[in-house]
C-alpha cells in the first residue's frame, strides 16, 4: 500500500494573532512531528542559519553583520521528543526550513505543535479524523499487506488515546 493514503491530508497553519503572518505549519505521523518555517531565501544563507532543536523546544537564528536575528522564536514543543533524532533542512529554492522531531511517545496524537499555541479548545483533545487516521496507519504498520486506507470505525465507538494502544 501506498503510505501517502495514510498522510495528513494537509499541514495545520498556525498564525501570528496581531499580524496575521504565517508563523509555520505543522503535520504529524506516527512516529514524527514535521514542522514547516518559511524563510527568505535569498536573506538568509543556509550556512549562517543555527536550527535549536532539543527533547522539548526549536529556535532557529541568523546571522547577519555579526547580529544574531531571531526567525522564530523559542517554543516549547507540545510533548517530548528524542532531540538527537531529529533532523532539519531547507529548501534552497524557496527557504522553506523542515525540522522533524521524532516523538518519545510513539502514535500519541498531539493536538498542535508548541504548547503556547494550545489553547483550551485544542487542549481537550484530538479531532476524531486525526485519531482515525492514526489509527489507520497503525493498523497499516501492523499489518502492512492490508490497505487500511478506507477502513472506518463504528460510529459512536470510542476511538482510544495512544496511551491506550500496545505500540512498541
Amino acid at each position: 500500500m501506498d503510505d501517502d493514503k495514510l498522510a495528513a491530508p494537509n499541514r495545520h497553519k498556525h498564525f501570528d494573532d496581531a499580524s496575521g503572518r504565517l508563523l509555520y505549519e505543522w503535520e504529524q505521523t506516527l512516529d514524527e512531528v514535521n514542522v514547516f518555517v518559511q524563510t527568505d531565501a535569498s536573506a538568509h544563507k543556509t550556512k549562517d542559519l543555527n536550527v535549536l532543536v532539543t527533547g522539548n523546544a526549536i529556535e532557529i537564528t541568523t546571522k547577519k553583520n555579526d547580529a544574531i536575528i531571531v526567525l522564530f522564536p523559542k517554543l516549547r514543543l507540545f510533548r517530548p521528543t528524542i532531540a538527537d533524532d531529529s533532523v532539519w533542512t531547507r529548501d534552497a529554492q524557496t527557504g522553506e526550513i523542515h525540522v522533524q522531531v521524532v516523538k518519545c511517545k510513539k502514535a500519541e496524537p498531539w493536538v498542535g505543535a508548541f504548547e503556547a499555541h494550545c489553547d483550551e479548545a485544542t487542549a481537550t483533545g484530538v479531532s476524531e479524523e486525526e485519531r482515525k487516521r492514526m489509527m489507520q496507519a497503525r493498523f497499516q504498520r501492523e499489518h502492512p499487506g492490508f490497505d487500511f486506507s478506507d477502513a472506518e470505525f463504528e460510529d459512536g465507538k470510542r476511538i482510544p488515546d495512544a496511551s491506550e494502544w500496545n505500540v512498541k
